[in-house]
């Protein structure tokens, strides 16, 4: 689903206003610059340029947001069954569910325990008694070593189980 054509469009922000006036500039004094080092050079000519025509430009941003949402809004009344697509893949407006999640169904079946699982479920008290200073953090991570340290052939017998 994409973004409505007919939906009008957000004005640009004062700082790509700003990129879209001086980008041929800067292209032309950097002619085998890339992409990336052009709004590079971009960013910094925006640190250096003076607060009043930074001002200029967020000035110039809030009047087009204003005819903006005037535009939106009338469209959204001329268009009341058009669910607009936020270009996130997230649909808004009159047929949008917000919040909607699928529901799980409570009477499927659990997935089964992984051998790593099933190794910890039987070996976790033998550690923890011989081990009695370590928190559930520690005692986990102690598990989780044992594990790794664990050959192949070790582990042979929960990989079974868990198949």
């Amino acid at each position: 689903m994409g973004r409505n054509p007919d939906m009008p469009k957000k004005p640009l922000t004062s700082y790509m206003q700003f990129g879209a006036d001086v980008r041929a500039q800067i292209k032309a004094d950097n002619p085998d610059a890339k992409i990336t080092e052009i709004a590079k050079l971009i960013g910094a000519q925006w640190q250096e340029t003076a607060q009043e025509k930074k001002d200029e430009y967020k000035k110039n941003y809030e009047s087009e947001m204003e005819t903006y949402k005037v535009e939106l809004e009338q469209w959204r009344e001329e268009n009341p069954d058009a669910a607009e697509d936020d270009g996130k893949g997230k649909k808004r407006g009159a047929k949008a569910e917000k919040g909607a999640k699928k529901k799980k169904d409570p009477n499927a079946p659990k997935r089964p325990l992984s051998a790593y699982f099933i190794w910890m479920g039987e070996n976790r008290e033998s550690v923890k008694s011989s081990n009695p200073d370590l928190d559930n953090k520690q005692l986990l991570s102690k598990l989780g070593e044992l594990w790794g340290e664990l050959t192949e052939e070790d582990k042979q017998p929960y990989a079974e189980k868990n198949a």
